[in-house]
C-alpha cells in the first residue's frame, strides 16, 4: 500500500511540475526560514544565561528626549551606582564596568595586545558569575593593584595560568593575579578586570565620566 502512495505522488509531481516545484520551494524556504528563527531566539535568550543570578540582574540605562531630539544610552555617570545603592535598600548590590576595549600589557620586556580590559567595581564577581581558577572572588579587585585576568590571556602571557600568581610584577600593576574564564556567551568580554580604585590613582575617568552600571535586586 505505501508503494501505491509514492507511486500516485511520483506521478503527480511529473503531472503538476510546476506546482510542485513551488510547493517544494515553499516548503523547504519556510522550514529553513523558521529553524534560522529558532537558533536566533535561542541564541539571544543564551546570553547570560551562565550567571547563577541572571534573572535578578539589570543593565541601568539613561533615556533624554527635547524638542529637536534625544538620547538613549546604556551609561550613567560615575557616582549613579553608589548612589542607588545607597537610596534603594532592594537594591543589593550596584557595580560600574568602564570598557576601555583593547590595550596592551607590558611583560618581561614583551608587548601583548590585549582586546577587552575594563575598570570596574571589586563587587563585580558578586554580581557575576564566573569560574575562578586561582585566587578568590571575594578579594580578587580589592587592592588598588590588583588584577584579574582571563586563563587563555594567562597563558599567553605567563606560558601557563599557574605561572601568573607568582608575578610581583607588570606593566602598570602589581599583580595578585587570579584567572577566570568565559567561554559561553554573555554580554560581558572581559579579558582583564582593573579595580576602580586604580582608576582613581591614575586619574582615568574624573568625577563626571560614564561607566556602564548593573544592579542585584534583592528578589
Amino acid at each position: 500500500m505505501i508503494r501505491n502512495y509514492i507511486k500516485i505522488a511520483w506521478r503527480n509531481l511529473q503531472k503538476h511540475r510546476l506546482f510542485s516545484l513551488i510547493n517544494i520551494c515553499g516548503l523547504a524556504i519556510g522550514i529553513a526560514a523558521f529553524w534560522m528563527i529558532a537558533l536566533y531566539v535561542t541564541d539571544e535568550w543564551s546570553y547570560d544565561r551562565y550567571n547563577d543570578k541572571a534573572d535578578r540582574i539589570f543593565r541601568v540605562a539613561q533615556h533624554g528626549k527635547w524638542q529637536n531630539g534625544g538620547f538613549n544610552l546604556a551609561l550613567t555617570s560615575i557616582p549613579y551606582a553608589p548612589a542607588l545603592k545607597n537610596d534603594y535598600p532592594e537594591v543589593e548590590e550596584a557595580i560600574r564596568i568602564d570598557q576601555e576595549g583593547g590595550g596592551k600589557i607590558t611583560y618581561d620586556n614583551k608587548q601583548f595586545d590585549v582586546g577587552d580590559i575594563s575598570f570596574t567595581d571589586a563587587n563585580i564577581f558578586k554580581v557575576f558569575t564566573y569560574h575562578f581558577l586561582e585566587g578568590d572572588p571575594e578579594t580578587a579587585l580589592a587592592k588598588p593593584h590588583s588584577i584579574v585576568l582571563t586563563k587563555s590571556l594567562a597563558e599567553k602571557i605567563f606560558g601557563d595560568a599557574a605561572n601568573a600568581v607568582a608575578v610581583r610584577k607588570m606593566h602598570l600593576v602589581v599583580a595578585d593575579v587570579s584567572h577566570v574564564d568565559h567561554s559561553v556567551l554573555g554580554e560581558l568580554k572581559l579579558d582583564v578586570c582593573v579595580p576602580t580604585l586604580r582608576v582613581r590613582d591614575l586619574n582615568i575617568l574624573g568625577p563626571e565620566g560614564d561607566a556602564g552600571a548593573k544592579v542585584l535586586i534583592d528578589a
